[in-house]
């Protein structure tokens, strides 16, 4: 049965996406990985920040810039999945991880309109 009723901008996508991560966020996965992270933030205009024991936690690092955010999205899902964010689906996710490391979810979804 079909609900009609549903706005495709609130569902997310979900694929495996293979093993790849860009370098900087790797580093910074294996950051939170010691640090007992569960979550890793990428937020414009805020350091980079880990949830730790439940807890948010921001780095001393410097505030993180929307185009270098986007432009490490658009390295992990492509481009043409993060043109659809927004207009077609609410967020993307996917898995991505490096053998004996980690196993990651990444979700990618846009704050005000950024």
């Amino acid at each position: 049965m079909t609900n009609h009723n549903v706005d495709r901008r609130d569902a997310a996508e979900e694929v495996y996406m293979g093993n790849q991560l860009p370098e900087r966020l790797e580093q910074w996965v294996l950051e939170g990985l010691e640090q007992g992270a569960s979550d890793l933030f990428l937020i414009p205009g805020e350091p980079l920040a880990f949830r730790v024991n439940g807890a948010i936690q921001r780095t001393d690092g410097d505030a993180l810039d929307a185009d270098s955010i986007r432009d490490l999205a658009a390295q992990i899902i492509g481009e043409q999945q993060l043109l659809r964010i927004g207009p077609d689906i609410g967020r993307f996710q996917c898995w991505r991880g490096c053998p004996g490391e980690y196993n990651t979810r990444v979700c990618v979804a846009r704050s005000h309109g950024d």
